[in-house]
């Protein structure tokens, strides 16, 4: 895999792919979900877009480059705030 200067995809871009409905936690605790992934022009993700809130919903653009980590078995994506 090549890194983005290089044209390809990260590996952080590979884990997030599948990550529609997880949920996004930071050090301060849980955020929301994943509602959607937003590509580049190139077609590589870009930023994650979380939602929160249930009746009020607020979304908040979280750039790969701050996940910290992505956990599949928990279906959990960590984040920087």
């Amino acid at each position: 895999m090549e890194d983005r200067d290089g044209g390809g995809t990260t590996a952080t871009e590979v884990a997030v792919a599948p990550c529609l409905g997880w949920a996004v936690s930071s050090a301060d605790g849980r955020l929301g979900v994943v509602e959607r992934l937003l590509l580049d022009r190139g077609g590589c993700i870009e930023a994650v877009d979380v939602r929160s809130g249930l009746f009020h919903a607020r979304h908040e653009l979280i750039g790969v480059e701050d996940v910290l980590r992505v956990d599949a078995e928990r279906r959990r994506l960590v984040v920087r705030r």
